[in-house]
């Protein structure tokens, strides 16, 4: 009993899901004027199908045949409602797409009775106007143009001495239309004299033919009606007629382009269902149908047959540029002698140009490989550079510290001497260790910077507290023995900075010594300032003896001074301003520099 339960249980909730699924698909209704078997319908309703199947919405579709081609009375079109109305009662469609006059006809007789609330979008509608919608509402679609009047332009230019044109047509209601409408807009159009002959055996045709002037154009706009009054498959008949024919047939319907008809400004119905379906869709997802204007612009194409074409000696230049041409050869190649020879001259070119190319790239890539292992050599040679100067300092070091260390012992033993010649000689001795120590300090931070060892601790810091304060009173004393003055103009709103202060202390004291050492008067300032985007500025400028603009080119490579060898006037070893850089780059910082020979210099450093 449980298990029964539990079964029945499960057949509920699977029928339960299945009609949730099926409720959510979109409900279509196809309608077509002519039969399903009938060429154009079926082009039709792939163009629909296709462009359906490619979103992403389910659909439920149903398509129906109101057979007009084949059966037209008003008693049909009664029964085919009445058949609807039963079939259709309890269903109610998102959207319903219609195909070709005969369909838009009924819907517009019959829609607001047996689907009052769905909306319709037509397609394949010739001479279309407000009558052929008068009953409707909540409508939308696609009209449809058969252009004559251009292909018969296009026959005239080809055979421009033309006197006649017979349009071969059917009884059926598109073909009258399509025939009518083209006479009525054109029929003073062209110099021509026009002949209609409809619903003719092929033999009768090729007689009609034969009557008329030698330079007739031929025309075909229905196909379908033989004779005897019934419908009639066109493909293999329409074939036929255009092998015994001695002229071409132009035509104006995308069916007919392949089974015999030479081409023309075609109309492709796979377009028109696809236009159609494509309006549908916006309508499923929201749109109303009266918000979408009525296409009338959906552009026929110039469409031809190459087998015809080559038949009777008609060339692609005499066709429009954007011309469709089926039926060509599958090793389609139309060059003469003399472009066979261009193109193997061009090629032969090529070939040398791509052999020299190789050798270029092969001798580039030689010489490339030269420079890099060049580079290479360079580099490692600058990196032993920086070791061994690195190395020298160190050993340097150990005796300056022991001459500094035995300099201060032996100046306090001193201490009671009044000689000032001895006192003087002591600070001699102590200001050449103390450069010699700072020469080595410099050569040793320039040659751990070059080998990569060298990395920023960074942390937040005041930069005026904590550096330009301590190095103003570190350097105003040795100011003020040159009679210098050093005044600050410290910003209150500065921001905190996240640098290494070791690197930037080093960097302002190096700023700072070379304005007192480059100076014999006026004053050095010392500013800090910030602007409207938060960077941090600092300078240092004195009334110094400046440089040179050729000089300031390479002002912060190592060892680089203005004044050089034995006879230059102010101490320095070059390479404090390399230092400068390298630390500023190191802690994201930029550093600027303005001279002027004889008036002085100033360095900005730029913090972002």
């Amino acid at each position: 009993m449980k298990e029964t339960k539990n079964f029945c249980l499960v057949v509920l909730l699977f029928f339960m899901i299945t009609s949730v699924t099926f409720a959510a698909n979109r409900k279509v209704l196809i309608l077509h004027s002519y039969h399903q078997t009938f060429e154009w319908t079926q082009e039709i309703n792939k163009g629909i199908s296709s462009t359906l199947n490619s979103d992403n919405t389910k659909f439920d579709i149903s398509i129906e045949y109101l057979d007009a081609k084949r059966f037209q009375s008003e008693k049909l079109f009664k029964l085919s409602a009445n058949l609807f109305r039963e079939k259709y009662r309890n269903q109610k469609f998102d959207v319903i797409i219609s195909s070709d006059n005969i369909a838009l006809e009924f819907m517009n007789r019959y829609k607001n009775d047996l689907f009052p609330n769905s909306p319709l979008v037509f397609c394949g509608v010739n001479n279309y106007d407000d009558s052929l919608t008068a009953n409707l509402r909540n409508y939308t679609g696609v009209t449809e143009f058969s252009d004559l009047k251009e292909t018969l332009e296009l026959a005239l230019k080809i055979f421009n001495n033309s006197t006649d044109a017979l349009l071969i047509t059917d009884t059926t209601i598109t073909s009258q239309r399509v025939v009518d409408q083209f006479l009525k807009e054109n029929d003073f159009s062209f110099d021509l004299k026009y002949h209609i002959i409809k619903n003719k055996s092929n033999s009768d045709i090729i007689n009609k033919v034969r009557d008329l002037p030698e330079k007739t154009i031929l025309l075909q706009v229905g196909y379908f009606i033989n004779k005897n009054g019934s419908l009639e498959s066109f493909s293999q008949r329409l074939k036929s007629l255009s092998e015994r024919l001695d002229k071409p047939l132009f035509g104006v319907w995308g069916i007919y382009l392949g089974h015999g008809i030479i081409g023309g400004k075609i109309t492709i119905p796979f377009k028109q269902g696809e236009a159609a379906a494509k309006m549908a869709l916006e309508v499923i997802n929201g749109k109303k149908p009266n918000n979408l204007m009525i296409r009338t612009d959906l552009g026929n194409y110039w469409g031809f047959d190459e087998k015809i074409l080559k038949k009777f000696g008609i060339s692609k230049s005499q066709l429009p540029s954007e011309s469709i041409i089926i039926n060509l050869p599958d090793a389609y190649v139309e060059v003469e002698k003399n472009t066979i020879w261009i193109i193997i001259i061009v090629i032969s070119v090529m070939f040398f140009v791509i052999a020299f190319l190789m050798l270029y790239l092969l001798m580039k890539r030689k010489t490339e490989m030269a420079l890099i292992l060049a580079k290479e050599n360079a580099e490692q040679a600058d990196k032993m550079k920086s070791e061994f100067l690195a190395q020298v300092s160190h050993e340097i070091r150990t005796p300056v510290n022991v001459i500094l260390s035995f300099t201060t012992i032996l100046k306090e033993e001193f201490s009671n001497h009044k000689d000032d010649e001895v006192q003087e000689i002591f600070g001699y001795i102590k200001k050449g260790a103390q450069r010699l120590t700072r020469t080595i300090d410099l050569i040793l931070n320039v040659a751990e910077l070059n080998t990569s060892t060298s990395v920023a601790e960074k942390r937040e810091i005041d930069l005026n507290e904590e550096i330009i304060d301590q190095i103003y009173k570190e350097y105003s004393i040795e100011a003020e023995k040159k009679a210098l003055k050093i005044e600050t103009d410290l910003s209150k709103n500065l921001k905190k900075l996240n640098v290494d202060s070791g690197m930037m202390k080093q960097v302002l004291s190096n700023l700072l010594d070379n304005a007192v050492k480059y100076s014999n008067e006026g004053t050095i300032h010392i500013i800090s300032s910030t602007n409207e985007q938060q960077k941090v500025f600092v300078s240092v400028e004195d009334e110094g003896i400046g440089m040179s603009p050729e000089f300031m080119e390479n002002i912060f490579d190592s060892f680089s001074q203005e004044n050089q060898g034995y006879t230059r006037i102010y101490e320095g070893n070059g390479l404090g301003l390399t230092l400068c850089k390298k630390y500023c780059d190191l802690n994201s910082a930029e550093i600027l520099v303005e001279s002027e020979k004889g008036k002085g210099s100033k360095f900005t450093v730029v913090f972002n």
